[in-house]
């Protein structure tokens, strides 16, 4: 099998008790694999005690969280696990976050979430090649009835190009807006040939992508759509509070009525005037993070308009607490990480919001 991740990828290591909310935090539930759980559960004396005390089994094994925490979260943040029975007994879950996999036949595609914050500086402010990085992995290959490996190949190409068109088209706030305009525009006709089956029209599509070409007929990235974006995203299942108040509060100041739109317009002007080349860059490279992490989903659902969408509205959303981070007068760079880590928790690590997004955007 062959695995693909993103240059970044390979820099990534826990920075532990340095971490100013780490992943044992998270408010999310910690499950724990059946391998891992019996394990536990077979430890005798004080340690077994206390492991089975923590250990809660439903549909399957999870810790009791304690005060929206992992119970064996140590008083220096560190992993009571790892002090008692070493690094070789962690859970798959908590050895694995904030990775996450995608199996596409002989190929398996990985990289790191935007929900941990070490993880987010690496993706947004630090520097490196916008291609993949491959490996040969010893692992079998992943059989699906629904994955369409033609599919995949001519995605793994439009990807390859999108990289590079973000990349060269990110000269300022509204550029980058006009570029992912544009796109939806050649993604309808994309979506057009996968509807007919039309692979070679496809790939066909995709070799000669050029924006200079098009003329965006539609708006994604407008005052409006923002609007609707927001409210789509507060009705999603909610970890905890941290990111629908953002929300809210970017609804409030910049959403609330029509009178707003210019206050929108002046603020977000004015942001993207204070932004440097280096702060510019990270909402490419945002951008480029969520086309890796959502664009090859298509080879199962055949949904490919509806992956852009998703991670259009994605970024506007993040942008929009940017923009409410500016207006309050933080300091960006780290505001923008704890910004990504808060929304990736809510919205990326759990599965039935992306299918429910899904769901709203197949007719945006």
């Amino acid at each position: 099998m062959l695995l693909l991740s993103p240059s970044y990828y390979k820099n990534f290591t826990c920075i532990n008790s340095s971490c100013k909310d780490n992943c044992c935090r998270g408010g999310w539930e910690i499950d724990i694999d059946d391998e891992t759980a019996n394990y536990y559960l077979s430890q005798t004396g004080p340690c077994g005690d206390l492991l089975k005390s923590v250990i809660s089994h439903t549909d399957e094994y999870c810790f009791k969280l304690k005060d929206n925490h992992c119970p064996l979260l140590t008083d220096d943040g560190l992993c009571g696990i790892y002090d008692m029975l070493g690094p070789d007994h962690l859970g798959y879950v908590c050895d694995q976050f904030p990775r996450f996999s995608e199996y596409y036949g002989s190929i398996k595609e990985t990289g790191i979430g935007l929900a941990c914050e070490e993880a987010a500086r690496l993706i947004l402010f630090t520097d490196y090649p916008s291609s993949l990085n491959s490996c040969e992995l010893m692992e079998e290959v992943y059989e699906s009835e629904e994955f369409d490996a033609k599919l995949y190949d001519k995605l793994s190409n439009l990807r390859t190009i999108l990289f590079r068109c973000i990349k060269a088209n990110t000269t300022s706030i509204s550029d980058l807006d006009h570029t992912l305009n544009q796109l939806a525009i050649a993604f309808d006709q994309m979506q057009e040939a996968i509807n007919d089956n039309d692979y070679n029209l496809l790939g066909q599509i995709i070799e000669n992508l050029k924006l200079s070409d098009i003329d965006p007929e539609s708006n994604l990235t407008s005052y409006e759509s923002i609007g609707e974006f927001l409210d789509i995203y507060l009705s999603l299942d909610s970890l905890n509070n941290k990111f629908k108040d953002l929300a809210h509060e970017c609804l409030e100041l910049l959403h609330q009525n029509e009178e707003d739109e210019d206050k929108f317009k002046t603020c977000l002007s004015d942001y993207s005037a204070s932004l440097d080349s280096k702060q510019l860059d990270a909402y490419a490279k945002l951008i480029n993070y969520f086309i890796f992490r959502y664009l090859t989903e298509a080879a199962y659902d055949h949904d490919l308009k509806g992956k852009l969408i998703l991670i259009i509205a994605n970024y506007l959303v993040l942008r929009d607490l940017d923009l409410l981070s500016f207006s309050k007068g933080q300091d960006l760079e780290p505001a923008r990480i704890e910004n990504a880590k808060i929304f990736s928790r809510e919205v990326e690590y759990d599965r039935e919001n992306i299918e429910a997004l899904y769901e709203e955007f197949l007719f945006f």
